[in-house]
């Protein structure tokens, strides 16, 4: 697995399809929020930890939970994705060097 592929256009794709497309239109669809976490997040996490449950191990999938919703948050506050995809990436290349 390339360390680009890795850090850079998953990150991409992943944070453009569920915080830029599916969360939104889950929010638009059910609004309101637990405390800090909105129910498209979490619903959006939970969706996101699920489909890494198709490549990886339930412990990795799991893992990639509290980070998703952290990815979430700042799509929410900021409004844009630039910082959910710089996040992402900076979590799979601190995962990619740990493991590497």
């Amino acid at each position: 697995m390339s360390l680009v592929m890795v850090i850079v256009a998953y990150p991409v794709v992943e944070e453009w399809l569920f915080r830029g497309e599916l969360q939104p239109w889950i929010g638009r669809k059910l609004g309101g929020g637990l405390g800090p976490v909105s129910i498209a997040n979490l619903i959006t996490s939970l969706l996101f930890s699920a489909l890494h449950l198709l490549f990886q191990p339930p412990g990795w999938a799991l893992a990639v939970f509290l980070p998703s919703l952290v990815f979430g948050h700042f799509r929410e506050t900021t409004g844009g994705l630039a910082a959910p995809m710089l996040l992402h990436g900076c979590y799979n290349a601190c995962f990619f060097l740990l493991l590497a």
